[in-house]
C-alpha cells in the first residue's frame, strides 16, 4: 500500500461480495487512516467492488463522516447501487463521480491494460455519457472541459 503514490488512479475489480477484494480496499484504507497516504485517489472499477458496510462503501461512509478528506478524490464506476454511504457521498457532491456502461468500462481496462489507444463505440451516444452532454458525471463537476467525439 506504501507503493502507490498521492494522485494516483487505481483500477480495483470485484463484483458485489462474490469477488471484491475487500481486505485489499480495507487495508488501504487503513493506511490512509494511519499515514495521510495516498492522497486524493481516483478509483476506477469494471463492477461495484462493495456491498452495504463493505469494500467502496466504506470508503464512502469515510467522505460523508469527514467531508474535507483527501483520501478520495473520485470515482468511475458502472453504477453506485450496492454501496449506499457512497451514493450518499455523490448525492451530497462531496467526491467526484463518473459513470459509464459497465460493458464499455469493463472493454477499456482490457484495452488500457494492454497499452491499445482506448475503446470506440457508439454507446451511450444521446445519452448522459456522451462527451457532448455531460461525459457520464454524476455530480457538479459536470462540464470542466467537454472531450472530444470522435465521428466514425
Amino acid at each position: 500500500m506504501s507503493r502507490i503514490p498521492d494522485n494516483a488512479v487505481v483500477a480495483i475489480s470485484g463484483f458485489n461480495a462474490a469477488t471484491a477484494p475487500f481486505y485489499l480496499i480495507e487495508t488501504l484504507l487503513q493506511h490512509y487512516r494511519e499515514t495521510g497516504r495516498p492522497k486524493n485517489l481516483f478509483i476506477i472499477s469494471d463492477a461495484i467492488p462493495a456491498i452495504p458496510g463493505f469494500g467502496l462503501d466504506k470508503v464512502g461512509k469515510l467522505i460523508v463522516e469527514e467531508p474535507g478528506q483527501d483520501f478520495v478524490r473520485g470515482f468511475l464506476l458502472p453504477f453506485y447501487g450496492w454501496a449506499p454511504e457512497l451514493q450518499k457521498a455523490v448525492m451530497k457532491n462531496l467526491v467526484e463521480a463518473y459513470t459509464w456502461p459497465i460493458g464499455i468500462l469493463t472493454r477499456w481496462l482490457r484495452t488500457v491494460a494492454v497499452g491499445a489507444p482506448g475503446v470506440f463505440s457508439r454507446v451511450g451516444l444521446g445519452t448522459f455519457i456522451d462527451p457532448r452532454q455531460d461525459g457520464g458525471s454524476s455530480t457538479i463537476w459536470r462540464g470542466r472541459g467537454k472531450r472530444r467525439l470522435w465521428n466514425t
